[in-house]
């Protein structure tokens, strides 16, 4: 229900012609668009969906969309604009991808490469060393493959799970709050407690398909070694995780990364010792998943991002595109606390 209330307002403001305007007043500022994976999700799809941002066909309309009417620039190409305190051109946009799928390979790699588009991809380098499923995956893959129909599980409470896509995202939201070895514990017992065992997929780039990547437009930035949330590690380990992933991706593709990107990438999962620790190691920039747009003046370890979804059809990507994404949830949560004060003020009458 709130998509298609989101869908109907974003195409309310799309037709009054705000959009229009706005693209053809255009912008000084830069949008670094997020994606995880391109893929199109079946009913066999048993890991997490939330990183799938498009599906292969809605993916090429978004990208032929851009090249015709923004000017896709690399990461490095923004940074050099900061640097030199030169304005990039109108109407920027920068292509990012984080974690490393092998989708990146399989179905953008060709898409970008057909519209000549530069992007950039942050690896986190264990799962590809070991071919190891990242903490959200191993979860998804648990709770669709059991058999079971609640889960009662000692300090985190009971789930029914026969809505499993709802449960996913509770216990997602339980774990991601936990220190990153207790969080691994969980999901141990969460296996044991669901009788499925984690098998490892093979679904991460192969440093063969990053190399041939590198040398047609696409830029590789450091994401960690195994994705924990910075901030709650302690600071030494912190830095281990973050040299370790940029020693791995420089040995394999021959040259420096100079690009970070925070896991999780809220306000709170990284902080000025984190930063300290990057400009040390020689990072030029590092991106969070902050929602705005940047400038050259905006802090180049902060960088903001805007979240494609893989729900979003095109008149909600080409709004999202000029900074009108954030009025549809407004409204809609607007209407709703109204009604909730409605009904709260029907009851006392």
């Amino acid at each position: 229900m709130r998509q298609k209330i989101r869908k109907i307002l974003s195409s309310m403001i799309y037709y009054s012609g705000i959009q229009a305007i706005l693209y053809a007043i255009g912008t000084r500022k830069t949008t670094i668009l997020t994606y995880h994976r391109i893929i199109d999700i079946g009913r066999s799809f048993e890991l997490d969906p939330i990183v799938v941002n498009a599906s292969i066909r809605n993916f090429e309309r978004q990208m032929d969309y851009l090249k015709r009417n923004y000017n896709a620039i690399s990461l490095g190409e923004f940074v050099d604009c900061c640097i030199k305190k030169k304005n990039p051109p109108k109407n920027s946009v920068i292509i990012r991808f984080d974690d490393g799928y092998k989708d990146n390979y399989t179905n953008a790699y060709p898409i970008l490469k057909k519209y000549n588009l530069p992007a950039v991809i942050f690896l986190t380098t264990r799962p590809i060393e070991k071919k190891e499923l990242l903490w959200w995956d191993k979860t998804a893959y648990i709770i669709n493959r059991t058999k079971k129909s609640n889960l009662i599980l000692k300090g985190f409470g009971r789930y029914s799970l026969k809505n499993k896509k709802k449960t996913l995202k509770k216990i997602q939201s339980r774990l991601k709050g936990l220190p990153e070895d207790k969080k691994n514990l969980m999901i141990e017992m969460l296996s044991e407690k669901l009788k499925v065992k984690i098998k490892n997929k093979d679904i991460c780039l192969d440093w063969n398909q990053v190399r041939e990547m590198r040398k047609n437009n696409i830029s590789f930035g450091a994401h960690t070694s195994t994705h924990p949330i910075l901030t709650h590690l302690p600071l030494k380990m912190a830095e281990r995780e973050i040299l370790e992933s940029k020693r791995i991706i420089e040995k394999n593709i021959k040259e420096e990364v100079g690009f970070f990107s925070y896991p999780n990438g809220e306000n709170s999962d990284f902080n000025k010792d984190i930063k300290k620790i990057l400009k040390k190691a020689g990072f030029k920039c590092a991106l969070t998943y902050i929602a705005g747009r940047n400038s050259i003046r905006s802090d180049l370890f902060e960088l903001k991002n805007i979240f494609v979804q893989y729900s979003e059809d095109m008149i909600m990507f080409k709004n999202k595109l000029v900074g009108l994404d954030i009025i549809p949830a407004h409204i809609y949560y607007l209407l709703k606390r109204i009604k909730k004060n409605l009904k709260r003020t029907l009851c006392l009458q």
